[in-house]
């Protein structure tokens, strides 16, 4: 026999189920409602009494961290104004493209492109996508909202990324027929290097092709153009640009040399211009350069073994592992990072290259260095490629082997894998 309950007891245990009930459906209703469309999210991103009730909705509180941002840096009636852009936009894409207003990347850009609804120059309600990829449809929206001439492929790309942002305006104003030569370049340019920049190849950023376009006018091949455009130089970083020049122009008047030096000749000119603010290069050579690189370089991977610990956050990449061999030779590769000085030292050592010396810019957030290690029966056997990430653009910047040499192939094809897990695009010379 079960145990008598009372009235009172059953009541209670009655309105608790209705209770729990209704809570169930409040929490459905708003779940439905985000759901719904985009422009929900948009409208209750901006009541702040909601903002804690939306805890577990991804979009929803993307949205709300950037109107917070945004909120920080521009007047409420610019703000009020975007906002109003974006419902308008949404309301005339999100049937269209519906996987847009589910990506955060695409939300983003979205954004961008109802900032500068005053230029655009024909109707969105009359747009019609013809591409299948969604990368494809947004490029197709770009040109249609924006452009009445045609432009470099790889200026397709600043809408997305955060720091290409600064020259959308100049985008607009190029694509309606605009000269190259008002554009903002941000480094000296000259017309021949503004005009060389517009030929840049597809998968640039914007800093990077000015880098790309200065380094071939002044006499560089198009080798070494990819290699500063992708290494610190070819970063929207504030330096002193004429100085940075002259380095270019060191380097490109030193003739053949071996390219892999380039990231440790800008790291030691880096390094003597924050120690002295002073620095100059006039008088030296590319020869001499290395040499006191080779020193600087030597000193500090001997210094870095001996300083004290210092570490760095994660930067929380996704795993991911291979099998590699059959039966009783099986391998596993993994991708290892590396979160304290120590660690750098002792990747530079076993590598013999100047990873050591990076310890200022993982430090800082800049940069990570994730190293390509080769495991059996967990056990690590080899290491197959020690590799450098810029943060800020999301881009693989540098891959070495021992003594500053290619990656293998193999070593390659899995960096690509992980790479696109992790959201970073790869250079094209690492």
């Amino acid at each position: 026999m079960g145990k008598h309950l009372s009235k009172s007891e059953r009541i209670r245990i009655v309105r608790e189920k209705e209770q729990a009930e209704y809570e169930l459906q409040q929490a459905y209703q708003k779940s439905a409602r985000l759901n719904q469309s985009f422009v929900r999210i948009i409208e209750d991103a901006q009541n702040t009494n909601l903002r804690n009730e939306y805890a577990n909705n991804e979009r929803y509180q993307f949205m709300v961290s950037l109107l917070i941002q945004a909120e920080l840096v521009i007047k409420k009636e610019t703000l009020r104004k975007y906002i109003a852009n974006l419902t308008f936009l949404t309301e005339k894409l999100e049937g269209k493209c519906p996987k847009w207003f589910k990506d955060n990347e695409f939300i983003r850009a979205l954004i961008e492109v109802a900032k500068h609804r005053s230029a655009w120059i024909r109707p969105v309600e009359d747009w019609k996508p013809k591409a299948k990829g969604e990368y494809e449809k947004f490029k197709e929206l770009i040109n249609y909202l924006f452009a009445q001439y045609k432009y470099p492929a790889f200026l397709n790309h600043i809408f997305f990324y955060q720091q290409d942002h600064f020259f959308i305006k100049d985008f607009i104003f190029l694509v309606q027929g605009g000269s190259i030569k008002y554009i903002n370049s941000t480094i000296p340019l000259t017309q021949k290097m503004k005009v060389e920049f517009m030929k840049s190849p597809d998968g640039f950023r914007v800093f990077e092709a000015f880098r790309y376009a200065q380094v071939l006018c002044l006499g560089g091949d198009e080798l070494l153009a990819h290699r500063i455009a992708y290494s610190w130089l070819g970063r929207s970083d504030k330096r002193d640009e004429a100085l940075w020049e002259t380095f270019i122009r060191i380097v490109i008047a030193g003739g053949m040399f071996n390219l892999d030096k380039i990231g440790e000749l800008i790291d030691y000119v880096r390094n003597e211009v924050n120690q002295n603010s002073a620095y100059s290069l006039k008088g030296r050579t590319l020869q001499s350069l290395m040499r006191q690189s080779d020193t600087w370089h030597n000193t500090i991977n001997k210094e870095q073994r001996k300083q004290g610990l210092v570490v760095w956050k994660s930067g929380s990449f996704e795993t991911f592992e291979i099998e590699d061999g059959k039966c009783e030779d099986d391998a596993t590769l993994k991708m290892i990072e590396l979160l304290s000085n120590r660690e750098l030292a002792d990747e530079g050592k076993k590598m013999n290259h100047c990873v050591g010396s990076y310890t200022y810019y993982c430090e800082r957030g800049r940069t990570r260095i994730v190293s390509l290690r080769k495991y059996h029966f967990c056990l690590e056997t080899d290491r197959l490629a020690t590799i450098e990430l810029d943060m800020q653009s999301k881009r693989v910047v540098q891959a070495k082997y021992r003594f500053n040499r290619p990656i293998t192939e193999k070593a390659l094809s899995f960096l690509h894998k992980w790479a696109s897990l992790n959201g970073f695009a790869m250079g094209k010379y690492l």
